[in-house]
């Protein structure tokens, strides 16, 4: 766990000391310091090209405009539904987390089920077909 840093700063001028003092050394305000909390970030180790993550080998790590953000096509599995399908943008994607929200008694959760369901029936034939090639 990172270390905590406190820092006392001046309001007037940001004059930084690690103790509270009645009057800034700097401009000589009194009582201008308020205590300031730093957690330093823990460092993540970049990859071979700047990336953080290992699957964004050569992605820039630095925020780009969404315009010129590349659209890619990735392989996409049917969810079953439909209508959760489109939502997707044609079905769920390999490796995607997805946020499923809403109010209570909605039907976040049998949606869900009926999801694996699908998706799981999919599998089955998946390994059928593959047994049936051999």
């Amino acid at each position: 766990m990172p270390k905590v840093q406190i820092k006392y700063v001046c309001q007037s001028c940001g004059f930084e000391t690690p103790r509270w003092v009645g009057k800034c050394g700097e401009c000589d305000a009194w009582n201008s310091f308020i205590e300031e909390v730093r957690v330093p970030e823990k460092s993540i180790p970049l990859g071979k090209h700047g990336s953080s993550l290992p699957g964004l080998a050569g992605a820039s790590s630095r925020p780009q405009p969404i315009t010129q953000v590349a659209a890619q096509n990735e392989r996409r599995i049917s969810s079953g539904i439909g209508e959760l399908n489109r939502v997707l943008g044609g079905g769920i994607v390999d490796g995607a987390l997805m946020l499923v929200g809403g109010d209570p008694g909605i039907g976040k959760s049998t949606l869900m089920t009926q999801v694996a369901h699908a998706v799981s029936s999919l599998e089955v034939a998946s390994r059928e077909s593959r047994v049936e090639r051999v």
